[in-house]
């Protein structure tokens, strides 16, 4: 343990050209701002790093424990080796009792006072619902504490918290709701998903337009009238009708080295390019980036990861009085939510810049 804290530490102040000591800087100075919520305005970067902090509490438990069987007697005594067996732990019970579960609720409060903050400053309704998240989760550190002998509420609140989470991963912070997950919104393969080229393609009609086509035109007229008129763009600059019978190209200043997918105009209407345009900013912007199949997948998932998360926040002889189960199941939490909470902030961060960044 000794040497793997100092190789944790040397990794740490080793300089990198992926991770810049301003990097650094920065991270250490968002752990502090999330560690002194609800003093400072929450940015979306303490937002996740508050989240990531929620999914370690496990490991965060395990550092009393690491430098008490550090500086502990070595061999170890009979009492050393007695508290292990019943807490999972060489330190004396009060580190069991009173330091494990301020670790293990320590995150939640961070957050639950950065949304406290958030809502001070925003007045949005939807933060108290975050608020009431983190409120559901410290309940599973208090009453797994002062009421472990009572398994049916343990498993209440655990379900509970575990639900509410869930609910609040998939809708709120991934904007994955029943059109998303059932409708036809995403995905590249979908037959209203197509290129540009293809999708801003509009059909003419013969004879005189219809109000739709010429009411944004100053009312009725002959095609003919039309056809030396301007029409908006996107670019801001008049095309005249008589260039609609190409297809429509995408321009310059909103192209992006990402290749975005745009729903088609429909086949059965007609549609001027004022329109198409509309429909280019309302759809092609604010895209998703992955298939229904992986937010499918991703959903499932993290209703797995969340139902072994919730037991990082039991003491672990409530679970297993076995030591080897008891460390292969640590293992298993902590690999699991590292993954979960990788795909979450993929997720998230994707979502962040579909909403607010588009």
């Amino acid at each position: 343990p000794s040497a793997l804290l100092a190789v944790a530490v040397l990794l740490a102040l080793l300089p990198s050209r992926v991770c810049r000591y301003r990097y650094r800087k920065k991270l250490l100075a968002g752990i502090g701002r999330t560690c002194a919520a609800p003093l400072f305005v929450v940015s979306f970067g303490d937002n996740l790093v508050g989240d990531v902090m929620t999914s370690l509490a496990k490991p965060l438990q395990d550092v009393p424990s690491a430098i008490c069987y550090v500086v502990s007697h070595h061999p170890q005594q009979r009492e050393a080796v007695d508290r292990f067996r019943k807490y999972g732990t060489t330190c004396p019970g009060w580190e069991h009792q009173v330091v494990r579960p301020i670790i293990a609720s320590a995150p939640f409060v961070f957050r639950l006072m950065q949304c406290a903050r958030r809502f001070r400053d925003t007045r949005e309704p939807k933060h108290l619902v975050n608020f009431g998240k983190y409120l559901a989760s410290l309940m599973v550190v208090v009453v797994s504490i002062f009421f472990s002998s009572e398994s049916g509420a343990v498993i209440f609140c655990s379900a509970f918290a575990t639900f509410y989470a869930w609910i609040w991963d998939v809708h709120m912070d991934w904007g994955l709701g029943f059109q998303e997950l059932f409708g036809t919104t995403i995905g590249r393969n979908s037959a209203s998903n197509r290129p540009l080229s293809s999708a801003l393609e509009v059909p003419l009609t013969t004879g005189r337009p219809t109000t739709r086509d010429c009411g944004r035109n100053g009312g009725a007229g002959s095609l003919e009238e039309l056809d030396t008129r301007q029409l908006d763009n996107p670019t801001g600059q008049g095309v005249p009708l008589t260039s609609m019978r190409q297809p429509l190209t995408r321009p310059p200043q909103l192209m992006s080295p990402l290749s975005v997918d745009f729903p088609s105009a429909p086949h059965n209407t007609t549609a001027t390019q004022g329109e198409a345009a509309r429909s280019w900013h309302s759809h092609g912007q604010g895209r998703r980036r992955f298939g229904r199949r992986f937010y499918w997948g991703a959903v499932i998932f993290d209703m797995l990861g969340r139902l072994t998360w919730v037991l990082s926040l039991l003491p672990i002889n409530m679970i297993s009085d076995d030591i080897v189960q008891r460390a292969v199941l640590e293992m298993l939490v902590t690999v699991t939510e590292i993954a979960r909470r990788s795909l979450w902030s993929v997720l998230r961060i994707e979502y962040e810049q579909v909403s607010n960044a588009s």
